[in-house]
């Protein structure tokens, strides 16, 4: 009888179909890679998102410290912080202002204050209340 020493054909057929997968999931994995990085489809969209928002400070009561705002952009805006001072002294995450639409807002103290209005697209301006 002639053994021929050596693996045998199923072991040799096993071993080359588990580098087979294993190069199918790198080349998978390393594709997802690369067509995520060129198409972030989440940032696109936030951008443009962003280029169709604005929000304007239409006037302020210093003395009752009514705000009031006013979306000038073509989407609706969410969330409003306002910042006094550079510190935030009021947010509302409820409430939801409608294209060309306006927000009335009461904070106090007004008085000498540098006020930032953003919501979750747009700001305003750095806008100082004389006293």
């Amino acid at each position: 009888m002639n053994m021929v020493k050596g693996i045998s054909q199923i072991i040799v057929a096993v071993l080359i179909l588990m580098i087979a997968i294993t190069m199918v999931g790198l080349v998978y994995v390393w594709a997802n890679e690369i067509g995520f990085n060129f198409y972030p489809g989440e940032e696109i969209q936030t951008n443009y998102d962003r280029s169709r928002a604005c929000i304007s400070l239409e006037s302020m009561n210093k003395s009752s410290g009514e705000i009031i705002i006013k979306n000038c952009g073509k989407i609706v805006l969410t969330g409003i912080d306002i910042y006094i001072d550079g510190q935030l002294k009021y947010t509302d995450n409820e409430i939801k202002i409608e294209p060309q639409k306006y927000g009335i807002i009461t904070i106090v103290p007004l008085e000498g204050a540098k006020i930032i209005i953003a919501s979750d697209l747009a700001e305003t301006p750095v806008m100082t209340v004389s006293n």
